[in-house]
């Protein structure tokens, strides 16, 4: 991964500027941890669409200089201008908890930890670590 991209990454889903949800990159009240990083690559590409129009479901669509776009994974623009090779990049080791038990430890993707409870602090340890 693009070293001076993951650490700005790191430091957006540290800053509490961003509401976390799940299931989408964007919607009406937040990001995920992959729509943090489209929203980053915004700031930096002027001719990228960027956010479209959020549909009546609340759902965003990311759309790159390119006109790629998505609602759930990293538009190839995002995905290559940050140096990673999947549009939800694989992760391992994540320990899912109830409580003090450790219910399941196997490998997954960035956005499945997002949407299984890890928090933008928990998620940004594992990018530091793994990617």
């Amino acid at each position: 991964m693009n070293v001076e991209v993951k650490q700005k990454w790191l430091t957006a889903l540290s800053s509490g500027k961003y509401e976390q949800v799940n299931g989408r990159l964007r919607d009406k009240t937040g990001f995920c941890c992959l729509g943090v990083l489209c929203d980053l690559y915004a700031e930096e590409h002027p001719d990228a669409e960027g956010w479209g129009k959020t549909s009546s479901t609340g759902y965003t669509q990311f759309i790159d200089e390119n006109g790629d776009f998505d609602d759930l994974a990293l538009p190839t623009g995002v995905r290559k201008w940050a140096g990673l090779t999947d549009d939800d990049p694989n992760i391992k080791g994540i320990v899912r908890r109830k409580g003090n038990t450790i219910t399941e430890s196997r490998a997954t993707t960035l956005a499945r930890a997002n949407d299984s409870g890890y928090t933008f602090h928990e998620i940004a340890q594992i990018i530091r670590r793994e990617l």
